[in-house]
């Protein structure tokens, strides 16, 4: 049951929307929805396995983190909702790593969303926009996530689900880093292709000669870009970090420069939670590549992170959710009796 759950929810969450909410209020209200419906499921199932005791650690700290920056912040409700956000994701990765099936071709249903939102994104080009009547996504081009730069990233974190269909299934993306203009799709592809080629040295060579035309050909939109970050949101995130580094904004409750995202999830974590917040980061990196034997979509979703807002992004809380336990799972591994 929770297999099954979880697979239509997964596929929902890229293509469903609201005609009559914000994006992102729908987003979360299906989050929350589809966590409580996957716990309910787990109810009529015996767990397949226990969590490890790293997993069992990252958690623990994130909850006196969690914990802590609501007491720090006088219970502010903003910082409360998001801090219910984050124990929603806590409990549906769980689930996912004490229930979930990994013969249940998690990939297809990922690329399933995938394939839906370009042929959505293509229709937009072509001016046919079935959802331009709902205000939020009117004169936008990102099929059903809003902009280019959201789909951009929704495509970049699932480029490794792609690969494992088969690698010539990538050139979907390389396509889309062209229609969208947006670099960190690539980023994703260059990360993936050298993982896959890692133990090839000739490939490995030729993909590094690619990489390296790739970079040169972009190099311009490359450097504005990273330009334009920094000068309007990274070193105002830095500063602000430096304000209050002990205790922090609260966790989500602070704009930073004007902007809700910086485009950089770790330093807007960071701002809200403090120092706590940095060394949570760096422990949870540090426990989840122990306990983590394919770690190639751990890899491209940290890195995507350094420089998008996938972690803010609801609806991508379910695939990400997907990301940091399914792919660790082993098809017919029981460590229950």
């Amino acid at each position: 049951m929770v297999t099954l759950l979880f697979n239509i929810l997964i596929t929902l969450s890229a293509i469903a929307i609201g005609t009559n909410m914000h994006p992102d209020m729908f987003d979360i209200i299906l989050f929350r929805t589809g966590t409580i419906a996957l716990f309910m499921a787990s109810m009529l199932e015996k767990p397949k396995r226990e969590l490890s005791q790293n997993a069992k650690d990252i958690i623990s700290a994130l909850l006196i983190l969690i914990i802590f920056n609501i007491f720090i912040n006088t219970f502010n409700p903003i910082v409360l909702s998001n801090s219910m956000n984050l124990f929603l994701f806590i409990i549906m990765a769980t689930t996912l790593y004490r229930y979930y099936n990994p013969d249940g071709k998690l990939k297809y249903f990922i690329a399933t969303g995938v394939i839906i939102n370009i042929v959505m994104f293509l229709s937009q080009q072509l001016g046919f926009n079935p959802i331009a009547d709902i205000p939020t996504y009117a004169g936008q081009s990102g099929a059903f996530f809003g902009n280019k730069q959201r789909l951009a990233t929704y495509i970049a974190i699932t480029v490794p689900f792609l690969a494992d269909i088969h690698p010539f299934l990538m050139i979907i993306p390389l396509i889309m880093a062209k229609a969208t203009d947006q670099t960190i799709i690539l980023l994703a592809l260059i990360i993936t292709m050298m993982y896959l080629s890692r133990n090839k040295p000739k490939r490995l060579i030729i993909q590094l000669l690619i990489v390296s035309i790739a970079l040169i050909w972009k190099y311009p939109r490359i450097i504005q870009s990273l330009s334009f970050r920094f000068n309007n949101a990274w070193k105002h995130a830095i500063l602000m970090f430096f304000d209050r580094p002990f205790l922090g904004y609260g966790i989500g409750i602070q704009q930073i420069n004007g902007m809700d995202f910086i485009g950089n999830s770790y330093l807007q974590f960071i701002v809200g939670t403090g120092i706590m917040g940095v060394l949570w980061i760096i422990y949870a990196l540090k426990k989840l590549i122990a306990d983590n034997t394919n770690l190639i979509y751990l890899i491209v979703l940290a890195a995507v992170a350094f420089f998008e807002y996938p972690i803010e992004l609801p609806r991508l809380w379910i695939t990400i959710a997907a990301i940091v336990t399914i792919p660790q799972l082993k098809k017919g591994e029981t460590n229950v009796s």
